[in-house]
């Protein structure tokens, strides 16, 4: 059949391999292209279905393909799509588009590393400091960060404790 669409030449490949239990190098060799092209044909079978549609239909090229099967998230990828085929995007603008999605991607992950990072510092702040006001109140006390300030809490379980408590602030 002449005019295959790059879904149909990919599933093609991929029975010569199941069937004749060829190696992608023998496909290419039978059918005198480079392994990389056979490698790059084969991957399209990796897409989601909706994808592999659009190829299929010719809403996308095998070039806007290669371009989103770098991103990890399926539903990014639909996004990217639908994107590309509703603005009728090149191959070089969809590839653009990816691009400055991963960059975006990167910036949020790397922000929210560091405030992980900064909450755990935060932590052990706190920590540390309830653990020096019990042994100095030699009571219960917990520390509360909220947006603006915080609040600390000191137990105590009778009215003999509350007057300790209260004396040990006078003599500060």
């Amino acid at each position: 059949r002449e005019e295959l669409n790059p879904i149909e030449v990919a599933t093609g490949y991929q029975r010569l391999m199941e069937e004749c239990e060829y190696t992608q190098e023998e496909v290419a060799r039978k059918i005198g292209k480079n392994r990389s092209t056979i490698t790059n044909m084969l991957r399209l079978l990796q897409l989601p279905d909706f994808i592999q549609a659009a190829i299929r239909d010719e809403k996308i090229s095998m070039g806007h393909a290669r371009a989103v099967i770098t991103v990890d998230d399926v539903e990014a990828q639909k996004k990217l799509v639908e994107q590309a085929i509703n603005e009728e995007l090149s191959v070089r603008q969809m590839e653009e588009l990816v691009r400055k999605y991963q960059e975006e991607k990167k910036k949020s992950s790397q922000k929210s590393q560091k405030q992980q990072q900064k909450s755990r510092e935060e932590e052990a702040i706190y920590r540390s400091i309830t653990s020096k006001l019990r042994d100095k109140l030699s009571t219960k006390v917990d520390i509360k960060s909220k947006k603006k300030g915080g609040e600390i809490r000191i137990a105590y379980y009778s009215d003999d404790e509350l007057d300790r408590i209260l004396r040990l602030f006078e003599n500060i």
